[in-house]
């Protein structure tokens, strides 16, 4: 048995986002639910410069981080293959929920089916699509902020702890494994010197992957907090929990392993 990281156990992991998703939900219900946001803090509002250039693109800050890792990882031909195709099913599985589904993607689906904006009097005028009498028209939240200055009424799925969660989940998942693998070995003293200094580069790719996990918990502790009902913010974690249980604790181990059986027998 070597010294390495604990493996990464499942129920702590999910226990930890549902915990900080139910908690963050009552301290908004009893806190900032009646707040406006002009009167958060600066790194809180939805123009803050990590909200927008890293939250609103955590997918794209994610891609980046696991192709760093990918390509520093030293895995086997078969083993860059499985986490190609892994990567390739969490993007399709974003892509659909958030951006296209045989048109809109399945959330704003959602919001349009249960949602709808209320315009402003002087918008009424001039405005695409059916608004009936009491100026409400069929829109997304967005559109009904951005596009309409309007207010949005209905039931949403929070897009943002969708996909914090899903990026977190997702690279944890896909490093923990490696990232133990080297551990053990820098802390073996029968390594050779050359597998240890790969061993240091992996290492670092992991970190800098753990660096994003990091920072897609301190964002999801503000959206968490500061915006969404609880029963929209709860749909958002429960989507990528389930990614994760399928395909990491059911489909993955058995098709697309991210590390073999015998090393990780061999850790423990």
């Amino acid at each position: 048995m070597g010294r390495t990281l604990p493996p990464l156990k499942p129920v702590p992991l999910i226990s930890i986002y549902c915990t900080l998703v139910i908690i963050g939900s009552i301290i908004h219900k009893f806190y900032y639910e009646e707040q406006q946001e002009h009167s958060y803090g600066t790194y809180t509002k939805k123009k803050s410069f990590v909200n927008r250039y890293f939250a609103k693109l955590a997918w794209a800050w994610t891609t980046l981080a696991i192709f760093v890792f990918y390509f520093t990882s030293g895995k086997s031909k078969k083993g860059k293959i499985n986490s190609l195709i892994r990567y390739t099913i969490a993007t399709l599985y974003w892509f659909i929920l958030c951006r296209w589904a045989f048109g809109p993607g399945l959330f704003n689906r959602i919001q349009r089916q249960y949602g709808k904006c209320e315009l402003p009097q002087r918008k009424v005028e001039g405005v695409e699509g059916d608004v009936n009498a009491n100026n409400f028209i069929s829109s997304t939240s967005f559109e009904c902020q951005r596009k309409h200055k309007g207010r949005w009424i209905g039931f949403d799925v929070s897009g943002h702890v969708f996909l914090l969660v899903h990026c977190s989940l997702f690279l944890l998942e896909e490093i923990w494994p490696v990232l133990r693998k080297q551990v053990y070995h820098l802390l073996n003293q029968s390594t050779p010197v050359e597998k240890k200094r790969k061993a240091k580069i992996i290492c670092l790719s992991c970190l800098f992957c753990l660096s994003f996990v990091l920072l897609w918990f301190y964002t999801l502790i503000i959206t968490t907090t500061h915006y969404h009902h609880f029963r929209e913010k709860i749909l958002g974690f429960l989507f990528p929990a389930l990614y994760w249980f399928i395909g990491y604790h059911l489909l993955f181990p058995k098709y697309l392993p991210v590390e073999t059986k015998k090393l990780v027998k061999k850790m423990n």
